[in-house]
């Protein structure tokens, strides 16, 4: 029965969701889009989608329905920083 439960997993389509606080630098913002990105491009996931929030309160709750409407039946939340270092 395991097995067959393993594989059920395995074949549903699994999006990564990246989240990150969102910035007043365009640039730092673009840097999650670009990261996503690349993600698509390596593969490993379904969907690769990117979600911007400005505080615990206004995260995005659209960004997992656009998973969801685009079929993913698992949705892994990675929530990142992409600041920018000061030089």
């Amino acid at each position: 029965m395991a097995p067959k439960f393993f594989a059920r997993i395995a074949a549903m389509k699994t999006a990564l969701l990246l989240i990150a606080h969102g910035s007043r630098q365009p640039e730092a913002n673009a840097d999650l889009q670009h990261l996503a990105a690349l993600l698509r491009q390596r593969g490993g996931y379904d969907l690769v989608e990117a979600s911007l929030f400005w505080s615990w309160r206004s995260i995005d709750p659209e960004a997992g329905a656009r998973c969801v409407r685009q079929g993913a039946r698992r949705v892994v939340c990675c929530r990142i920083s992409c600041r920018q270092a000061s030089t």
